[in-house]
């Protein structure tokens, strides 16, 4: 984040260091909740939703075509909604045979609400993406590339073939 000071950037690491092992564990036990990426092809809506910063620290693909999304953000006085948005157009390059390159691209990011949180507390959260809506925009393919925000950070999901 552009306005955390360097002590913040130091306790954000040792407790990402501290909590990456509790963060795994939580996900086996399924305590942490699933929500769906949820696509939206209105651009009017699209431009609406929440722009709070917030920082992706990881992301790593997960089975049964989940997405692990590590974050930071500034808060700690209110919950703060944080969900995964696509406008649903999956980039495809052609070939020069006219096929479609694998994979498809599809761009996402984060959209944050701080709820009027006010208070400026370096807040980790974890969160569990379900991918699988995006079988149902997916064009000849059975791999998608996500892009997650303005960053290189991107995981391959994959699902069966379109019959």
């Amino acid at each position: 984040m552009k306005h955390m000071r360097f002590t913040q950037h130091i306790a954000l690491l040792a407790c990402l260091l501290a909590t990456a092992g509790l963060a795994t564990a939580l996900e086996s036990a399924g305590s942490v909740p699933v929500h769906p990426l949820q696509i939206i092809t209105d651009p009017a809506l699209l431009e609406m939703t929440a722009r709070e910063p917030v920082d992706v620290l990881d992301i790593q693909s997960l089975p049964n075509g989940r997405m692990r999304v590590d974050v930071a953000y500034n808060g700690g006085c209110a919950k703060h909604s944080l969900d995964l948005i696509t406008d649903g157009k999956i980039i495809y390059t052609s070939t020069k045979r006219g096929r479609f390159a694998k994979p498809g691209i599809l761009r996402t990011r984060i959209a944050h609400d701080k709820n009027g949180d006010t208070c400026n507390a370096v807040v980790l959260e974890t969160l569990v993406f379900d991918l699988s809506p995006v079988e149902t925009i997916a064009e000849e393919t059975e791999v998608v590339a996500i892009h997650l925000g303005a960053s290189d950070k991107r995981i391959l999901y994959h699902f069966k073939e379109k019959k």
